[in-house]
């Protein structure tokens, strides 16, 4: 079965989860978590989002936030999808792998 086509538009409001491959663990303690959230800001200045809340679990997160560009696929590849140490940001390195192949996000539009 497809996946349902990701709807974007400027000024979107999404709820976005992602969660360790196989439920495993993203964070391993309070300096993870600080690494995370700087590199949403990073992300953030990159794509203008705006997060309006937050969840940091310790194998998942949910986001919900507000996109002026239509760039949320754009944005949670900069933010998700691992790359080698060196790279665009601290957080991505040794850290378990996120779930799903290249990008495997379970966002919706807020109602």
């Amino acid at each position: 079965m497809s996946r349902k086509l990701r709807i974007e538009y400027p000024g979107a409001m999404y709820h976005v989860m992602n969660r360790g491959d196989q439920r495993e663990d993203i964070f391993r303690d309070d300096d993870d978590r600080e690494k995370f959230l700087c590199t949403l800001g990073e992300a953030c200045a990159k794509t203008e989002w705006q997060v309006h809340a937050y969840c940091l679990m310790r194998n998942h997160f949910h986001l919900v936030l507000e996109t002026p560009q239509p760039n949320l696929v754009f944005g949670m590849k900069w933010l998700a999808v691992p790359t080698p140490p060196g790279n665009h940001h601290e957080f991505e390195v040794d850290r378990p792998a996120l779930a799903g192949g290249e990008l495997d996000l379970r966002f919706q539009p807020a109602q």
